[in-house]
């Protein structure tokens, strides 16, 4: 099924994300553990982090992860990483996405980078140097607000 990319789902996000309570997740942060083990980068009861999860990959040959014992590699660390990079992530890929469904706030940043463009650098014109025209004004003050960079 197709998963949209609405104001409905950053909503379900949003509130799974805060019910969770689980963020900084951590890849194998304790010495022990075993191959592809994410962990609650909070400290818990006890003063432990908890494991959240394990991945693996069910592709995995017997002969991969001998040599993964042999070597003292994880075979399941890619997915690991993924999977506590993109939450970790989530919080500010959320927001980015709120700024970005935002018309009213994007029409507002799009005036006003409108009204401050002054046109091009004449020293530009000297150099060769392609100059930058209202519309990549425009465009890049709302990269910028859609990034967080600016309000």
């Amino acid at each position: 099924e197709k998963n949209e990319m609405n104001t409905e789902t950053l909503d379900r996000l949003e509130a799974l994300l805060a019910k969770a309570n689980i963020l900084p997740l951590e890849y194998k942060p304790d010495e022990y553990d075993d191959w592809g083990t994410v962990r609650a980068g909070k400290i818990g009861l006890h003063g432990k982090r908890y494991p959240l999860c394990q991945t693996r990959q069910p592709y995995a040959s017997d002969e991969a992860k001998a040599e993964h014992r042999k070597s003292g590699t994880d075979p399941y660390e890619a997915s690991a990483r993924l999977l506590v990079e993109a939450l970790n992530a989530l919080p500010a890929l959320l927001s980015i996405a709120r700024r970005a469904a935002d018309v009213e706030a994007i029409r507002a940043v799009t005036a006003k980078a409108s009204s401050e463009w002054t046109g091009p650098n004449p020293a530009e014109f000297a150099t060769g140097v392609a100059f930058v025209t209202k519309p990549h004004f425009a465009a890049t003050a709302v990269s910028r607000y859609v990034m967080g960079e600016t309000t």
